[in-house]
């Protein structure tokens, strides 16, 4: 018995089918390789890995690699199919291809999607959170219709109203509904957000349809086309720290003499986080996730892999899975010796606790802020570790250091897709990091660290 017919006649239900399993919408074009590695990345990794291979994302291999994957993969969805097919188990439900046409979609019903395809695809769940509120505030305003009634007037409406809202607002007016946060933000001539943080908003409800255009939600995105407003010349509290403010902090006996920070116990964390920061301009939460074995060396070159391999770590966007080649002030410092000393599973600052959104580096940020505070408050930043990382871009650019390459060393997306692609040698990485000046004071450090043997 043939059957031949059940291909000829189903070949458009086969490609449904081939789609669902193996490749979803974002593979159908060399655009969206970042998202196969997303998928598929983890666990050539952990291949790679057990067979002692050590290969970069960004390797053509690599690329080379996942391909064959997907394509084997697709060989298998094709069997799969062939024997459904085979053992007249006709009852599979198949995936729709119009379901605009008959589903109806409301805005938060697709945003619950949206999060289960987020945290299925390993996206940085702190990412998610940020989306959420800006989600939230768009079903109070417009309340929660079908998704593709969304207008860009809508919108636009969204964004006047983001700028009457409050600058964190205390909890007595964050309980509030909206329209009454911005009421009295008017009455009492509160400050309101920002342009920034209102193109960000905007940016998250832009992703997130963005996404129900690509599932077939909603015709297009309305969040495109959007007049974004202007931002005011910036005096952001994330600023990086001028040079004499760097000698201030470095001062500090937490680097100087081991000082521990009361009521809290950071381990080597409370030292090592600041420096590495300043040394190569990771955000503070990857350094924070660190494992031993994210700690390797290539052609007499010791690096950082910055990676998602474990549960516990994330990575903010595709971008970000890097090599950092380590400072030889790092290594002067006893950094290659700290690590040596750890075991081969342990993660690289094992007395940091994740707060309640996975981030290792909060608590210890928190601590360091407040620790600046006392030496002089205008050294507080919201977020200090991330003024340490805008110093090292700083340095980078002062040091004439090409975009391509201390963008691929901080991990930030070029414009285009080739140079997305493309790959910085660690040669070429470990030279620029080597320009980053040595930070302030480290002759002190040094003599104290030689003197308790640490380095």
């Amino acid at each position: 018995m043939s059957f031949d017919h059940l291909h000829a006649a189903d070949s458009d239900k086969y490609l449904s089918y081939h789609e669902a399993i193996v490749i979803p919408a974002w593979e159908k074009d060399q655009e969206h390789l970042t998202g196969l590695i997303r998928v598929l990345g983890d666990s050539i990794d952990r291949t790679l890995e057990n067979s002692n291979v050590v290969l970069d994302r960004a390797d053509p291999l690599y690329i080379t690699l996942v391909r064959v994957v997907t394509e084997k993969s697709a060989e298998l969805a094709r069997i799969t199919y062939d024997n459904v097919s085979v053992f007249g188990n006709n009852n599979t439900p198949q995936p729709s291809r119009n379901r605009l046409s008959t589903e109806i979609a409301t805005i938060s019903t697709a945003f619950d999607r949206y999060k289960m395809a987020q945290v299925a695809a390993k996206t940085d769940t702190n990412k998610i959170q940020d989306y959420e509120p800006s989600v939230n505030m768009l079903i109070a305003l417009i309340g929660d219709l079908d998704a593709r009634e969304v207008k860009k007037r809508d919108i636009s409406e969204y964004m006047d109203f983001l700028h009457q809202l409050p600058t964190r607002p205390p909890k007595a007016i964050k309980s509030l509904p909206p329209q009454e946060q911005a009421q009295i933000a008017r009455e009492q001539g509160l400050s309101t957000l920002s342009p920034t943080t209102v193109s960000n908003k905007v940016k998250h409800l832009s992703a997130f349809f963005a996404w129900c255009v690509e599932r077939e939600y909603i015709a297009e995105n309305p969040c495109t086309s959007i007049k974004k407003p202007k931002r005011k010349p910036s005096n952001s509290i994330e600023n990086d720290y001028t040079k004499e403010e760097l000698e201030e902090i470095f001062k500090l006996p937490m680097f100087t003499n081991g000082e521990e920070p009361l009521r809290a116990d950071f381990g080597a964390a409370w030292f090592w986080l600041p420096i590495l920061a300043y040394y190569t301009g990771a955000r503070p939460k990857e350094l924070a996730q660190l494992y031993r074995k994210d700690l390797m060396q290539s052609e007499g070159i010791h690096f950082i892999a910055i990676r998602d391999i474990e549960s516990d770590q994330t990575l903010k966007t595709p971008a970000a899975q890097r090599k950092i080649p380590i400072h030889d002030d790092l290594i002067k410092l006893g950094f290659i010796r700290y690590i040596e000393s750890l075991s081969a599973t342990s993660r690289v600052f094992p007395h940091l606790k994740p707060d309640s959104r996975g981030s290792y580096s909060y608590h210890l940020s928190r601590r360091f802020s407040e620790r600046l505070k006392t030496l002089n408050e205008a050294l507080q930043r919201k977020k200090p570790l991330y003024a340490l990382r805008h110093a090292f871009k700083t340095s980078m650019r002062d040091a004439g250091v090409s975009e391509d390459v201390h963008d691929s060393i901080t991990g930030h997306s070029g414009p285009s897709v080739g140079r997305q692609y493309g790959k910085t040698s660690i040669e070429a990485t470990k030279k620029a990091i080597d320009l980053v000046p040595s930070i302030p004071n480290i002759e002190a450090m040094l003599r104290y660290r030689k003197s308790q043997g640490l380095c």
